[in-house]
């Protein structure tokens, strides 16, 4: 029932139900409803270890203030402030980062301001404000700092159909010069693209999400998300209508910055086939694009696309292919692009109670949408895109217990696209030596 929907999403409700009772001497119902309200403040330590599809892994710690109940209407106000030290292990080299943040929020239980919707009562209606700042500083490579805002809405008439939409998305970007390695400084001396990706720079737009969830059923199920992003449209619009000034490379400025133009649409389809009840062979296709424009030649390195990792090519680590069958620079893991296509089949069964066995296999690259004089095989053809696939295969185990899924899986490569035409093809795959991804949850 919508009304048990809605004050279930209240933050202030812990627990809403309705009972009904025979009004006297008619053939009526009175309904009453039940309510169990949370503590308002709520003041919190979060202990916890990650590991990243980008196969960084560490300990962290959030501390947060919340108000369930700001203004008596509902509304919720947060701040988080978290910390984390990671590692990420490769060619048993081990590379250290840390990340520091801080977040405000604030979220309405209505569309804000209210006098300019007019919206259905029937959906559940949130109107979110954030803003924060974070810092990742990879110590082998740089320092990335961004400050960022959001203001969006979200709705959902149906528990199997949500939308999200950000009218205003604001993210500065930068990377201090000294605290970038000389490793880092040359290969981004070696590909000017690259280097135009990390410029210091704003992004000013806007964003949509549409996702979609069939209902539970004893045959198949389907899970759609898809979404676009839109960055500088309107700024460009508005200085080339006032004929404003550009910097010397021709672009305009916001505050002295230039800021990023581009399309961003991006589709993820999951599709499962339950073959009975103890198996079932899960399919995903996921593709997005990035396009600039008009100020921009590059899109930002934050809004790129990358493969790998414990959720994607599982025998390759996180960023390190491509882009197209480009040789991945020595010593540099940190590989982008600007096309993102990658295909996914996993055979799930049941083993022994809550244990669960997957076979799967992984297929996919990224690509640049002009083309790169310092990446030449990285551009994106319909006649050759099919040769530079990367593919992954291998076996897997989930402890699953509903609440939480455990994952150890054990990737192969069988493809690679950066070897040289006729060696991509794996020949000897050395079982006892696969790639091992450990995760939380299913990878899809």
């Amino acid at each position: 029932m919508h009304t048990i929907r809605y004050m279930n999403s209240l933050p202030i409700i812990r627990n809403a139900s309705i009972k009904f009772f025979p009004h006297e001497n008619t053939n009526e119902l009175d309904a009453n409803l039940y309510l169990a309200q949370r503590k308002r403040y709520a003041y919190s330590a979060e202990f916890n270890a990650i590991y990243r599809s980008t196969n960084y892994f560490g300990p962290g710690v959030i501390f947060s203030y919340t108000d369930r109940n700001r203004n008596k209407a509902a509304e919720m106000f947060k701040i988080n402030l978290r910390g984390r030290v990671e590692v990420q292990i490769v060619d048993g080299e081990i590379k250290p980062a840390y990340e520091l943040g801080l977040e405000v929020n604030y979220a309405l239980p209505r569309l804000y301001p209210g006098f300019l919707f007019n919206a259905d009562k029937k959906n559940l209606l949130k109107t979110n404000i954030s803003a924060g700042y974070n810092l990742f500083n990879r110590l082998d490579l740089y320092r990335l700092n961004s400050i960022y805002t959001n203001f969006g809405y979200r709705w959902s008439k149906k528990d199997r159909i949500s939308h999200s939409f950000n009218p205003v998305e604001i993210v500065f970007t930068k990377i201090p010069e000294d605290s970038q390695s000389d490793e880092f400084k040359k290969y981004l001396e070696e590909n000017p693209g690259v280097q135009r990706s990390f410029d210091e720079q704003f992004i000013v737009g806007l964003g949509y999400e549409y996702t979609f969830q069939s209902k539970p059923s004893r045959s198949n199920e389907f899970f759609f998300r898809g979404g676009i992003d839109m960055a500088g449209n309107l700024l460009n619009g508005l200085y080339s209508a006032t004929n404003a000034s550009k910097d010397s490379l021709g672009r305009y400025t916001l505050l002295g910055v230039p800021y990023s133009q581009y399309l961003r649409p991006r589709v993820d389809l999951t599709y499962n086939f339950k073959l009975n009840q103890q198996s079932k062979l899960v399919t995903r296709f996921s593709a997005g694009v990035g396009l600039p424009i008009g100020n921009s030649d590059v899109i930002p390195y934050i809004k790129q696309f990358y493969v790998g990792g414990t959720n994607s090519l599982r025998s390759f680590i996180a960023r390190s292919v491509g882009p197209g069958s480009e040789i991945p620079p020595e010593g540099y893991n940190d590989l982008t692009g600007d096309i993102r296509l990658e295909g996914n089949l996993e055979y799930r069964f049941d083993v022994y109670g809550n244990l669960k066995g997957a076979l799967f296999m992984d297929a996919g690259n990224i690509w640049l949408t002009k083309e790169d004089p310092s990446r030449p095989d990285g551009t994106f053809h319909f006649n050759t895109f099919v040769k530079q696939i990367a593919i992954s295969s291998g076996w897997g185990l989930r402890w699953d217990f509903s609440f939480i899924v455990a994952r150890l899986d054990f990737a192969y490569t069988l493809r690679t696209p950066y070897l040289p035409a006729g060696e991509r093809w794996t020949t000897d795959i050395k079982f006892w030596n696969p790639a091992i991804n450990i995760a939380i949850g299913y990878p899809f």
